[in-house]
């Protein structure tokens, strides 16, 4: 009996702070980056974050939307296409049915001023993006 309470308890625990984190991550989320260092490894490790110039930029919406100026589908400095996608705070994902598989799904991290995008690709590769609005 002891156990179930315990079990129920924790169960409770983590479905309530998990929408207090989600919020927080919005929060922050929704808003306008621009793009401003590129990771691509060459395949042994020693990838770093480059600065770029760019002006791709991506926008988050309160409804669960974005817009980016430039492909969200893979890595790209280029910002001469409209891009429309979802992203999911809660398992942290970015989805379009505007790229090549039927949708694509990238992960995120995401700080008060930094965004960061991973890519699915054999060596490291991501995008970080600095929060402008």
């Amino acid at each position: 009996m002891k156990n179930n309470v315990i079990l129920l308890f924790s169960i409770i625990v983590l479905f309530s702070c998990s929408d207090d984190q989600n919020d927080k991550i919005n929060k922050v989320l929704v808003s306008k980056w621009q793009l401003a260092e590129i990771l691509s490894d060459p395949g042994d490790g020693s990838g770093t974050f480059q600065s770029i110039s760019s002006t791709k930029i991506i926008e988050f919406y309160d409804d669960g939307t974005l817009y980016s100026n430039g492909s969200i589908c893979t890595i790209s400095t280029d910002s001469n296409e409209n891009f429309y996608g979802t992203y999911s705070s809660q398992d942290l994902t970015l989805s379009s049915t505007q790229c090549q598989q039927q949708v694509f799904l990238t992960s995120y991290e995401i700080t008060q001023t930094t965004l960061i995008i991973y890519y699915p690709c054999i060596e490291a590769c991501a995008e970080k993006y600095t929060k402008i609005q």
